[in-house]
């Protein structure tokens, strides 16, 4: 996560007030929120963890109470991860060390279709070949420009 400045929505703000909060006999990243809070209190949750089970029914939650068309599981998140940074262009290597996964043929079924932008940029390469006006040097910059937009 990168801090976006001067926006409620900063992940980085929003992470560090939350890990504020936490209990600090409580090791855990996941805690049991206090039933009753003070909002200028400096902790709001208790010495519980929140189990696994928990923790996905409140993504569910969030979803319906958000009025999204479908109920999101923690699952759809990581999948949905994997699908935009591969179509924003990152590399399968570098989307592994973000998600986790232990290697890279198990993005696959993550991975939906390519995005308009880099089905675009192979019809492009593909027709200068055919017709002889590319060369190794101009895939290269084209993949660099794909990189530099990405980005």
């Amino acid at each position: 996560m990168y801090k976006v400045e001067n926006s409620v929505l900063d992940p980085v703000s929003t992470y560090e007030r939350y890990v504020s909060k936490l209990h600090p006999e409580n090791l855990y990243l996941f805690q049991k929120p206090k039933k009753n809070f003070i909002f200028e209190e400096n902790v709001w949750y208790t010495k519980e963890v929140l189990g696994k089970n928990t923790i996905s029914s409140i993504m569910k939650g969030l979803s319906q109470k958000a009025g999204l068309s479908k109920p999101y599981t923690n699952h759809c998140v990581r999948a949905s991860t994997v699908t935009t940074l591969y179509q924003a262009g990152i590399d399968t290597q570098q989307i592994c060390s973000i998600t986790k996964h232990k290697n890279e043929s198990t993005l696959s079924h993550y991975i939906e279709s390519s995005s308009e932008k880099q089905k675009q940029i192979a019809s492009n390469i593909l027709s200068c070949a055919i017709i002889g006006e590319i060369n190794d040097k101009d895939v290269g910059i084209v993949g660099k420009e794909n990189e530099k937009e990405a980005v």
